[in-house]
């Protein structure tokens, strides 16, 4: 089985240690590092809590660097909604101009109304052909790619792709059902952002990590060359906790306790079935018979050598068989005196009922 036994993407070894914690399970130790460097935050608010939060760190980071974090979420609806709270930021900063139009878009899940402006970025569902400026047309992106808002017009957007190569994408192109297959791309989801790397990444649960697996941990905060930031809800951790004690628990539930189950979530991992896990159990159950079958052999070959016999089980079904017949002839005895005797009495006790019954007749008076 192949595996992962050094990490390539992050440049610094404190980023490597804390990528190696997860990967190996111990999610405790990896979190308790990045709270140490100030990467780990627990917000308040609820849901809106750390939608707002992310967008604000998202500029931070943006301004600080020069470069936009990626993001990615647990839900396309996460993704929407901090990708909506992101593009606000973006516009106060002046990347978003005025929206220019509204189409009635689509996720394949969701329906939304979906304004468009210059400076948006916009993420796609599917392989999508634009014409460029030479007249030719060709492929501009593919599904989960994400494309900066050139221009808006009625006969489509024009798009910019991450090789900065620009085409005309006609809006039957981007129909689907009737609608726009469009959302905002500044936040993914986990499983679209796989296989993407940035110099700087924010993971965010906005609704908590009670549902999230190992794998799925690791693969959103592992998206980073440099620094992975991360962002849980505070609202929802306590929950998660409460939901797990008796229900006449009365104890205070800590930052700590809360941390503890982020950790809990992000070292989740169960295990699953494959073809090569099922063949390697069934060589170790042939293995296991193989040597109980020899086990069970090695009596008999010492009593062999020993010159005894090989079972007394003949033996032993005998005797069981000579008591059965023994108690059976004993209970057929008893039987027959039984009936001996109630014979016997029959006669007697019949007289004596009459007797008893004439004494009662006369003693009757009509």
């Amino acid at each position: 089985m192949p595996e992962i036994l050094t990490t390539r993407r992050q440049k610094t070894e404190r980023e490597q240690q804390i990528v190696r914690l997860l990967r190996d399970g111990m999610a405790a130790d990896a979190l308790d590092m990045k709270r140490e460097d100030g990467t780990a935050e627990m917000t308040h608010g609820g849901r809106d809590g750390v939608i707002a939060r992310t967008a604000k760190l998202y500029v931070e980071r943006l301004v600080a660097t020069g470069e936009a974090p990626s993001i990615s979420v647990p839900t396309n609806q996460d993704a929407h909604d901090i990708s909506a709270a992101v593009r606000l930021e973006r516009r106060a900063l002046g990347l978003v101009g005025p929206d220019l139009r509204t189409v009635p878009a689509t996720d394949g899940e969701r329906n939304y109304p979906l304004p468009l402006a210059a400076g948006d970025r916009v993420r796609l569902f599917s392989s999508t052909y634009a014409t460029y400026e030479n007249g030719r047309g060709g492929p501009i992106g593919r599904n989960g790619s994400v494309l900066d808002v050139v221009a808006v017009s009625d006969q489509g957007l024009a798009l910019r792709n991450t090789k900065g190569r620009v085409g005309t994408v006609r809006w039957g192109k981007l129909t689907h059902g009737g609608r726009i297959h469009l959302a905002y791309g500044d936040a993914m989801t986990i499983h679209t952002a796989q296989g993407s790397s940035r110099g700087e990444h924010i993971s965010a649960f906005p609704g908590g990590t009670d549902r999230v697996l190992a794998q799925a941990a690791y693969s959103s905060l592992t998206r980073h060359f440099d620094k992975s930031w991360l962002i849980v809800s505070e609202q929802a951790e306590r929950i998660a906790v409460q939901s797990r004690r008796p229900l006449n628990d009365t104890r205070a539930i800590t930052t700590e306790d809360k941390w503890a189950s982020v950790a809990r979530s992000f070292a989740n991992q169960p295990e699953k079935d494959s073809a090569i896990s099922l063949a390697e159990r069934v060589v170790k159950l042939r293995q296991g018979g193989v040597k109980l079958f020899q086990q069970a052999l090695r009596p008999a070959g010492q009593q062999r050598a020993a010159g005894q016999p090989l079972s007394q089980g003949p033996e032993i079904v005998q005797q069981r068989k000579t008591v059965a017949a023994h108690v059976m002839g004993y209970v057929r005895e008893v039987r027959q005196r039984v009936r001996r005797t109630i014979d016997s009495h029959a006669p007697h006790v019949s007289q004596a009922a009459r007797a008893r019954t004439l004494d009662h007749g006369h003693g009757i008076k009509l």
